[in-house]
């Protein structure tokens, strides 16, 4: 267990061990051990180690035999004895025994995909001289943690983000939006932290920055899947459920120095603990800390767990001065964290260091098994409905039952120009609630836990605090084997009615622990791990002073950002858990304040936190809202991916289209559809910019009529494909073409096999059964040619992640399309990208990247051009490899986000730029004008439709009159009188 971190820059080698040197040592209290630095053309690695596996030759950084590649490691990787026997197989040498070493050599053989491979927890940096590259990578779970920070010219990393402090020219912005978050949640979910030009890397995630400063990524290589397993008896999957935990237990076990275990008295870690006991030849050592408060004390439970289990039990009570290590625990966390058990942890984690190096945890066992009394609630106030959820739960109705400032009181708190720009969805939970969509009640519930507050908060609290006390924690509830049981058992193992008639979780666990315990043990009311703050703040508690300095002074630095009669009006009523999430944040911005000019390795005189002035202000960066369609849809990804790439000009923020907005707020909108927002919103339309993708959402719009509505309603429009431009140009002059874009870091070449006997594995990617896609006319058939595999991937129980797309293309020898839709077709494109050979009709952009023999076969849209196209490639094996190589290179890197991202920042500029014109131009048509315009010209589109042209002709005369300068009226009068001229057109 180590603290890493590294910078890639264009410095000097010293002044690359100076900086990496400094962000190590500012993490000292995670490795004082030992220390290490290896500096490789840009890139300094950096490393302080705990020494727990391989005492002596474990050092750090370490490299493979030929120093080609160099590793920083934090965290411990359970099998790699056998990924080590596996290696030595494969003919890699090793030269120590570590894990670390293991890791090197997966590198090598099996590239990003050695994350895979590894069980365990882990954050670690590769420096790749091959590549020209840095890697770095976060365990599934988000156990271990890791941190970046991009400048200008450099880019830096480290296991925690207080050591960015000590980088002489790190300028970095208070991030307001992370602010609200952590009010909201009392921690700031990844990939926000405290401020906007650092980030954390999701767990399950991995990126890369090529020695030229280029960032590819974040990319997820994991998440948890539920679903339904096999049909077995309960007993059967009681045996697996134990055998697996047990499994786990001994995997963690592993360690060149003595193991302790936290014992809390709780289910989870005294589970851990019973397994551990029977695992070991002696006694375990337990810690455990305890209040006087009996409302938060569990001790007495952990006693009887020690005496029950044979442990060695060591117990602290906790008393008010407890709250004398805020100022620490701030210091550590490097950004508001506003969870109050991380004081009990850090008290618990200095007491295990004085025996031991590392213990094991019970954490994750709620997320798992579905513990929390949220997760009781909400399924208990849905049952009590009538036993059904709402058809459309929604992701605000879940957060509602978790937050702590609630929306209400946040608008009350914020003050000045964040006041009311600050309450918007959280991108996380947003994200994680779509994913989780297809699942059942429980199991949403339990996903949305395992995607934000496991890793987020109980992970970064345990890990934070455990390591300023140089301790390892270490997690064997969170363990890839055991969550694909966990993920597969029926709910109803887990969430049952106890014998009190209550319903509670975690049943299969305590079927486990009966075999130990006695019934009260076992069936007992929930308690959690929190200190007592409704005694110690009370207006007769012991740390009332505190809150009444801090947060009612008239020092108080929350008076920047808050109004201070909220916060009267929270103590006033009792409300402690959010005084303690205000509490933790005045702290924090105090250290701030008082660092500066500090000579202490966590200074921050060389940082510039502008606390008085919002980062989202128009005068930094214009404020852009992109109105998507539906979570996890194609528009929602190419707006995230906007929002990420051009964050260094516009500070974008991305909503859907159900979800109310003010146009005040923003100064631009690009409604990415432009039919997603209602007419009747439009009051300022030279704010909104727009987008036609194909023809399937305006076929029922001839094209005059539709450009008439995009002049009225958007300042600037743009399409995707050039024959959409022909099409709309005479109508709309201004209109400007924009294709969509593939990540081309993720979507890039990999040769195919030969087939040698195989099937010819024929792919095909699609999210509707319609005509347009053409799949039950034109691509099923296919499946029925003699040597043809038709694998495809639509009609899914969920979507497949961006990640097992590009594994997906990567088993399909050819990809076909029958789409008729004129967008950029994006499953073309990446199957392009990634080497498929391609048969596709003439749709869309198509002409644009790939001409037909040359890097694909474009063929008529009939089932039997298309299984002709797939004999002829089924046949004929160097047709298939040169279209393959010649597909990809014609998308790449023309068709990568790097290279159209740049358009979209052209087009918002320009928008921009021409907002006053266009506000002018719009003026001259009143609101009222342009609804009856509206109705007019939707009469004169259903005229026409019948070929009624003398109504037609009256209305055309009729919005000649009200509307004289607009020449389509004019145009269409000719072409009305011409009845040879309107059928050609």
């Amino acid at each position: 267990m180590c603290g890493i971190a590294g910078i890639l820059a264009p410095f000097p080698p010293e002044r690359l061990r100076r900086a990496a040197l400094a962000l190590a040592d500012a993490q000292r209290h995670r490795g004082p051990d030992g220390a290490g630095v290896q500096v490789q053309g840009p890139v300094a690695l950096a490393h302080r180690r705990l020494s727990i596996i391989d005492l002596e030759a474990g050092a750090q950084p370490l490299s493979n035999e030929d120093g080609t590649i160099w590793i920083t490691f934090n965290g411990e990787i359970y099998n790699y004895q056998e990924l080590r026997h596996t290696l030595l197989q494969r003919g890699h040498q090793f030269r120590t025994r570590s894990d670390t070493e293991v890791i090197v050599h997966a590198y090598e053989e099996w590239g990003d995909g050695c994350v895979q491979k590894l069980r365990g927890m882990f954050a670690f940096a590769i420096t790749d001289t091959r590549r020209h590259r840095l890697f770095l990578a976060r365990d599934h779970f988000g156990i271990k943690p890791l941190v970046y920070l991009e400048q200008g010219h450099w880019f830096a990393f480290a296991s925690e983000l207080q050591a960015f402090h000590t980088l002489e020219d790190a300028a970095v912005d208070l991030d307001i939006r992370a602010i609200d978050e952590y009010l909201a949640l009392q921690y700031i979910p990844a990939p926000r932290t405290v401020y906007r030009q650092a980030r954390k890397l999701p767990p399950g995630h991995t990126m890369s920055v090529d020695f030229d400063g280029r960032v590819q990524g974040p990319q997820r290589y994991w998440r948890p899947e539920f679903r339904v397993g096999v049909d077995m008896p309960d007993g059967e999957w009681m045996e697996l459920f134990e055998a697996t935990m047990r499994d786990s237990v001994r995997a963690h076990l592993v360690a060149d120095v003595p193991v302790g275990a936290f014992l809390s008295g709780g289910l989870d870690s005294t589970g851990v603990v019973a397994l551990a006991q029977e695992l070991t030849r002696e006694p375990v050592h337990t810690y455990s800390i305890g209040f006087r408060d009996p409302a938060h004390d569990e001790s007495a439970w952990a006693r009887e767990a020690a005496e029950r289990l044979g442990t060695i039990h060591h117990s602290e009570m906790l008393e008010v001065d407890a709250l004398d290590s805020l100022s620490a625990l701030v210091q550590h966390y490097g950004e508001p964290f506003g969870d109050s058990s991380a004081v009990a942890t850090m008290a618990v984690s200095r007491l295990a260091a004085r025996d031991v190096k590392t213990v094991l945890t019970g954490d994750g066992g709620d997320e798992g098994m579905a513990g929390y009394h949220s997760h009781m609630a909400w399924l208990t106030a849905a049952r009590g409905a009538g036993g059904e959820f709402p058809a459309r739960p929604s992701v605000q109705t879940w957060q509602g039952m978790i937050h702590y400032c609630d929306p209400a009181l946040r608008a009350q708190l914020w003050q000045g120009n964040h006041r009311g720009n600050t309450l918007l969805p959280i991108e996380s939970f947003e994200a994680a609630w779509a994913e989780a969509r297809d699942l059942g009640a429980v199991q949403r519930l339990q996903y949305m836990d395992a995607m934000t507050y496991l890793p987020n908060d109980i992970l970064t609290k345990v890990d934070i605090a455990s390591m300023s006390a140089s301790l390892e924690t270490r997690t064997p509830l969170i363990d890839v084997p055991l969550w694909d049981v966990l993920t597969q058992m029926p709910e109803r193992l887990n969430v049952a009615m106890n014998p009190h008639g209550t319903l509670s979780g975690k049943h299969m666990l305590k079927r486990l622990l009966s075999r130990y315990f006695p019934e009260p043990f076992v069936h007992r009311k929930k308690q959690g791990f929190a200190v007592p703050l409704s005694r110690w703040f009370s207006s007769e508690g012991e740390a009332r002073h505190l809150v009444d300095e801090r947060l009612m002074g008239s020092g108080s630095m929350l008076h920047t950002l808050f109004d201070p009669t909220a916060a009267r009006t929270l103590l006033d009523g009792g409300r402690y858990g959010p005084l303690w999430v205000l509490l933790v944040l005045e702290e924090w911005l105090r250290q701030m304040q008082s660092h500066a000019g500090a000579a202490d390795p966590l200074s921050l005189a060389s940082e510039t936190v502008h606390l008085q002035e919002s980062p989202m202000a128009p005068a930094e960066r214009p404020k852009v809202l992109i109105v998507a369609d539906v979570p996890n849809w194609i528009f929602e990804r190419h707006a995230r991916t906007l929002q990420t790439l051009l964050a260094d000009e516009f500070d974008i923020t991305v909503q859907y289209h159900t979800e109310d907005f003010d146009e005040d707020a923003w100064d631009l909108i690009y409604v990415m559809e432009f039919e997603l927002v209602p007419d009747e919103k439009f009051t300022q339309p030279w704010k909104y910019v727009t987008a036609v993708r194909s023809h399937v959402s305006w076929d029922h719009l001839a094209a005059p009529m539709l450009a008439r509505f995009l002049r009225e309603h958007f300042q600037q429009t743009h399409v995707v494909s050039q024959r959409l431009h022909r099409e709309l140009v005479p109508w709309l002059p201004t209109i400007t073409t924009i294709s969509h874009g593939i990540d081309g870091a993720l979507f890039n070449y990999a040769p195919r096999p030969p087939m040698q006997g195989r099937p010819l594995r024929v792919g095909w990617a699609g999210n509707r059964r319609t005509a347009v896609k053409g799949f039950a006319e034109f691509i099923e058939p296919l499946a029925a040619l003699d040597g043809v595999e038709l694998v495809f991937c639509g009609y899914a129980d969920r979507n497949l992640t961006r990640e097992e797309m590009a594994a997906w293309y990567r088993e399909v020898d050819v990809y076909v399309c029958a789409s008729q839709s004129e967008g950029s077709n994006n499953t073309l494109l990446e199957a392009a990208a990634s080497g498929c050979a391609i048969i596709t009709t003439d749709n869309g952009t198509v002409p644009e990247y790939l001409r037909h023999h040359e890097e694909a076969l474009i063929v008529p849209r009939t089932r039997e051009a298309f299984a002709a196209a797939v004999m002829q490639l089924r046949d004929d094996e160097a047709l298939r490899h040169r279209l393959s190589v010649a597909a990809s290179a014609a998308v790449l890197p023309a068709w990568t986000w790097s290279v159209k991202s740049e358009a979209y920042r052209a087009f918002f500029r320009d928008a921009l730029v021409h907002q006053d014109d266009a506000r002018r131009r719009m003026a001259s048509t009143t609101h009222t004008g342009r609804r009856w315009i509206l109705r007019c010209t939707t009469a004169l589109e259903a005229a026409l439709a019948h070929n009624q042209f003398d109504e037609a002709m009256q209305m055309v005369e009729q919005l000649m009159d009200v509307d004289s300068g607009n020449p389509v009226w004019m145009e269409l009068r000719t072409m009305l009188a011409d009845g040879a001229a309107l059928t050609a057109a």
